[in-house]
């Protein structure tokens, strides 16, 4: 969670027009919220990762993905595990583009063990049909819950100055100032540049290890 709450990011935003008085909360809530997505979006933040299971069952090749708090959207999948017998393997990721390369008919190869999928939207692909029912398991971020009360923290930890920065910069451009809008996307994109790398090796997860495949 953040430190400041809805009223705070209103009003010191607000603080960084020397015509504040023409921006209502409402307009401002918007682009804070959009802030929010962005950053959010940046990175496999820790505050944002969430996980799931959800089941497949033969013959089907694809799966809606479903999150368990049904309020928070996904993100984006960082991990898929499939349990066979107990045993939890990981599943390959392939973007898109290359799995249908690779597997033109997904539904047409003979049915077994998923080992490889791509994602699209919230709909999970695999290479193949499914032979059994299978429980399948994954690690995931979520979006940033729209901040809609005034007492409202947001989800992003120790973000607050970044959601500040990135509103600004894009409420500046809304009014087609672009010098100041060129101003704040700089502090923002100096803060970002701080928190992703920290971020990235605290959690020591590399998506692009997951596009191995099994030897």
């Amino acid at each position: 969670m953040g430190l400041l709450t809805l009223d705070n990011f209103r009003e010191e935003v607000k603080l960084n027009f020397a015509d504040r008085s023409s921006f209502t909360n409402t307009r401002v809530d918007r682009w804070l919220n959009q802030a929010q997505r962005r950053i959010g979006a940046q990175a496999a933040w820790e505050e944002l990762e969430a996980t799931s299971t959800f089941s497949l069952a033969s013959p089907n090749n694809s799966a809606t993905f479903a999150v368990v708090d049904s309020a928070a959207a996904v993100g984006k999948i960082l991990l898929l595990r499939i349990d066979q017998d107990g045993d939890e393997d990981g599943l390959d990721f392939l973007p898109m583009r290359e799995f249908y390369e690779e597997f033109p008919r997904p539904a047409s190869e003979t049915a077994d063990a998923p080992e490889i999928y791509t994602v699209w939207g919230e709909t999970v692909y695999l290479s193949r049909p499914v032979d059994k029912t299978y429980q399948l398991a994954s690690l995931h971020t979520k979006k940033p819950t729209t901040l809609t009360t005034g007492g409202q923290t947001s989800d992003l930890n120790d973000k607050d100055d970044m959601i500040i920065a990135l509103t600004t910069s894009m409420l500046f451009s809304s009014l087609g100032n672009l010098e100041g809008q060129q101003v704040w996307r700089k502090m923002y994109e100096e803060l970002l540049q701080v928190a992703v790398p920290e971020d990235r090796a605290r959690l020591d997860l590399d998506r692009t290890a997951q596009t191995q495949r099994r030897s």
